[in-house]
Formats: C-alpha cells, structure tokens, sequence
C-alpha cells in the first residue's frame, strides 16, 4: 500500500530552491504538505497559483528575483524565506514573509511549522465565520486597468454615478 495515498496531504507547498538549496522539501513533505519543486524563478511564478505555503531557500538568487517572487506569492500564500542576508531577509519580512536568516534546517522546519499553523487557523477561521477559504485572491487589492479608456464626456458627476452604480 502506498503510504502517500493512505496520508493525504493537507497543504499544498511551492519549494523554491536553488543548486544550493537547503534540502527542505523532506521538512515540508513530513509536515503533511504535497510538494511541488522549482529550480528557477520563471517555473516558480507559472506554479504559485493554487498553493497554501512558498518557501524560497534564497541561495542562488538574485535579490531582486527573490523579493519579486515574495510580492507575487504573498497574495494567496504563505511564505517563508530562507536567506544568510539579514538584509534581504528584512526586505521579505516587510513585503509579509517570514524569514530564516542562516542554514540550520532546524530553524527553518520550526519556521515551516509555523507558518502551516497560522495557514491551518485561517482555514478554520475561514470555515467557522463562512468566510472564503481564500483569504485574498490573485486581485485583491489590485486596481484593474480598464481595457477601452473612459469617454472624452466623462464628467467628475458621471464618474460619481457610474461608481455608486458598481458600489450598489
């Protein structure tokens, strides 16, 4: 029998990881996640849809790559960065990560375990107030552009009513 089947996964997790990654999908996978592993940026943002937890080992990465990475998983995942920059570390802190500094991968498995924990609360909060499962979704708090431009006529009165008219 196939242990695999016999325990269904209850989170699903994005391991982002480099050559010189931390060896973390074993943490994840005995943490009961389904792990779906990248090596590069471009495969990481294609597979950020439909996951509960990003965990980026940093090394490897540009800065800047792991940041845009962090700012577009943030919005319907949790993440975790592992980095040995406190620098970037304080970077992903303030875009809503959590972060590991160093490479003990006895820190980040705490962290991992943390971070499922605050997943699991959302989803119970979610089921108990009967709110969505999903706490945001790939627009929540993104202004759509509009596909035609507004009207030459468009008054600041009809701009006013076309929004109480959306609103209500």
């Amino acid at each position: 029998m196939n242990v695999a089947s016999a325990n269904p996964a209850r989170f699903s997790a994005l391991l982002v990881e480099g050559d010189k990654g931390l060896g973390l999908e074993s943490t994840l996978r005995d943490q009961g996640c389904s792990v779906r592993k990248v090596n590069h940026r471009g495969a990481a943002q294609e597979a950020l849809e439909g996951v509960d937890a990003v965990v980026i080992s940093a090394a490897g990465f540009a800065d800047d790559e792991v940041l845009e990475l962090v700012g577009r998983a943030i919005v319907g995942a949790g993440v975790l960065v592992a980095t040995e920059s406190t620098d970037l570390a304080v970077k992903a802190a303030r875009l809503g990560a959590s972060t590991v500094v160093g490479t003990s991968i006895e820190l980040a498995s705490a962290q991992i375990g943390q971070l499922l924990a605050v997943i699991d609360l959302k989803r119970r909060y979610a089921r108990q107030s009967g709110a969505p499962a999903s706490f945001s979704s790939p627009n929540s708090g993104v202004v759509q552009r509009r596909s035609t431009p507004l009207p030459k006529e468009a008054t600041p009165d009809a701009l006013e009513a076309l929004i109480e008219a959306a609103e209500g």
